[in-house]
């Protein structure tokens, strides 16, 4: 009871300096010839699912870093489990062109919360924890879809063989605006073939997010977003509370 008490103290503590610190957070800086789009913000989550998959059964906290140049992009972002050990680091950089976004993404899971594993610097393709992402995203212009598709092109991604899965994962999403004060996505992903996802063909993450401005005071409103999330191939399901910082 005493450590589900400290628990509680150590988020609200969390949640009251984030918040002061969103409003300096965001900032943009001016050059002659540039201008560079900083932001820095912050997700406590449920826990951590990901296209359909579960990594964290317990709360995390998402701090990301992202930066905007004309038509590129890039940032680092974080996922740390609270009272419990997990750590990942992922950092990616992209462009856009047309409707189209493109982005090369490094994820990274550590096996330890405060060093995030053994050797961050290896890159061996047998051997390291990084794992190399292509992801092409296809906005529409007179609906709010979006199409993605994205393959793992390099490292921890392997069969029981340390051969590459080169797994494959493609989603739709469409969005609905100001739904009853809400901004509504549905949502539909699925593999082609056996990797990372699923040992076939299949669909592995189906569902709905429902995103709200709180007000906290005149100042300061932070997104709160339920996600209900299916994963038919393993037949499992998730429900998954986010509050943006």
């Amino acid at each position: 009871m005493k450590l589900r008490n400290s628990i509680l103290i150590l988020l609200v503590a969390l949640l009251s300096i984030i918040s002061t610190a969103r409003l300096k957070a965001e900032t943009r800086v001016n050059n002659e010839d540039a201008k560079v789009d900083i932001s820095v913000n912050a997700d406590l989550v449920s826990r951590y699912v990901w296209r359909g998959m579960l990594y964290s059964s317990n709360f995390n906290l998402q701090p990301s870093v992202n930066f905007g140049y004309k038509n590129f992009y890039g940032g680092v972002w974080g996922s740390y489990g609270i009272a419990h050990e997990f750590a990942e680091v992922d950092f990616y950089v992209g462009f856009t062109k047309g409707n189209f976004a493109f982005t090369l993404n490094d994820y990274y899971v550590g096996t330890d919360i405060g060093l995030l594993g053994d050797d961050y610097f290896n890159y061996s393709s047998e051997t390291t924890n990084h794992a190399f992402e292509a992801e092409v995203q296809y906005f529409f212009e007179d609906i709010p879809l979006v199409l993605t598709g994205s393959n793992f092109f390099y490292g921890n991604d392997r069969d029981e063989d340390g051969d590459n899965y080169y797994s494959t994962y493609f989603e739709a999403m469409y969005n609905f605006y100001d739904v009853s004060g809400y901004n509504v996505s549905l949502f539909a992903g699925g593999t082609p073939a056996e990797g990372l996802y699923s040992d076939g063909a299949a669909i592995v993450n189906v569902g709905a997010s429902f995103l709200k401005e709180v007000e906290v005071n005149d100042l300061i409103s932070l997104p709160l977003e339920a996600s209900l999330i299916f994963n038919p191939d393993a037949e499992d399901i998730f429900f998954v509370l986010s509050l943006t910082f």
